[in-house]
């Protein structure tokens, strides 16, 4: 009998354990079961936690079996896991910073005014010969600025003034009238620097410029004076000699080219075709010198005609030697 009973508690034992698999193994995620503890076994409470969505630990239950060593029974043991810490995945907010642009001040416009630093002419009415008063000075002060002469700069409106008025009108191409109004004004008041053609004559030279009938005197590299004169008329003539008691005939032209002065006299010659003041010859019998009448227009014989005026001081300024340059 005793090894029948022996047979049945075994059978007994291994029954009550497939029994206790099955439960745990059927219970639901989320819920606690408790096994009561037979004599022939020892079994241990095991709590499964519940399974939150989300959560960033976790912990497992492992079932275990062993054979008591001193009894020989069957203990029934869990072993927990401890939970594992998911490292925060957490991205860190990121600022980005603000950049202020600090405001700019943008000056007010300034009044049109030209050329920095010039000389302002008030608008009114028309200036010419015989015209007075601060405007008239600010003309002239302005016209000296851009290198023009007018003679004195004393705020009267004389023939100097009006030269010099007309060489400004035959520099920039306009009428040739000597009088201001208010469009001439703004033109002078807004005048860029008055420049020659020739750009590799040498630093100091004088130029001839016969279609716009002027003359420009440079010195060491810069703009000494712009003049208003009058050349070679370019029609033919035949007329008496005083000096030569003849007929004199010819054409009235001033060659182009490239010379240089020559020689000069000072004071009136009297010459085959007329009176020269303070000539300086640059070409055969062709000079530049003084005369009391220098239109707006070519009239002379073949020399260049200078303003009394400007003839008294343009031999102190043009040395023998210096290159002269005549072009159309």
């Amino acid at each position: 009998m005793r090894p029948i009973y022996s047979r049945t508690r075994q059978a007994t034992l291994g029954l009550v354990g497939v029994v206790f698999a099955v439960l745990v193994l059927a219970q639901p995620l989320g819920t606690s079961v408790a096994y009561a503890q037979t004599d022939s076994s020892t079994t241990s409470t095991t709590v499964l936690p519940p399974t939150v969505e989300g959560s960033s630990t976790t912990s497992s239950v492992v079932p275990t079996s062993s054979v008591s060593p001193s009894t020989g029974a069957t203990t029934s043991t869990s072993t927990t896991i401890p939970p594992t810490a998911v490292p925060s995945t957490t991205t860190p907010s990121t600022t980005v910073p603000v950049t202020t642009v600090p405001s700019s001040t943008v000056p007010a416009p300034t009044p049109k005014s030209g050329v920095p630093g010039q000389i302002l002419i008030p608008q009114g009415k028309e200036l010419k010969v015989g015209s007075k008063g601060d405007v008239v000075l600010a003309l002239e002060k302005r016209l000296f600025e851009l290198k023009i002469d007018t003679g004195k700069v004393d705020g009267k409106f004389d023939w100097s003034t009006w030269q010099g008025v007309v060489g400004f009108q035959k520099y920039w191409g306009l009428k040739r009238t000597g009088k201001v109004d208010n469009s001439i004004r703004l033109k002078i008041q807004e005048s860029a620097p008055l420049v020659g053609l020739i750009t590799k004559g040498g630093g100091t030279r004088v130029e001839v410029d016969k279609d716009r009938q002027i003359v420009m005197i440079y010195q060491n590299g810069t703009l000494f004076r712009l003049i208003s004169v009058s050349t070679g008329s370019g029609k033919k003539y035949c007329e008496y000699s005083q000096k030569a008691k003849a007929t004199i005939c010819g054409t009235s032209n001033t060659p182009t080219g490239k010379f240089k002065v020559q020689r000069r006299i000072s004071g009136w010659r009297i010459s085959n075709l007329g009176r020269l003041y303070n000539p300086l010859y640059f070409n055969g019998g062709i000079a530049f010198h003084g005369a009391p009448s220098v239109p707006t227009y070519p009239a002379s014989h073949g020399c260049v005609r200078l303003p009394m005026p400007v003839a008294e001081w343009f031999p102190d300024e043009v040395d023998n030697g210096t290159p002269v340059y005549v072009y159309d």
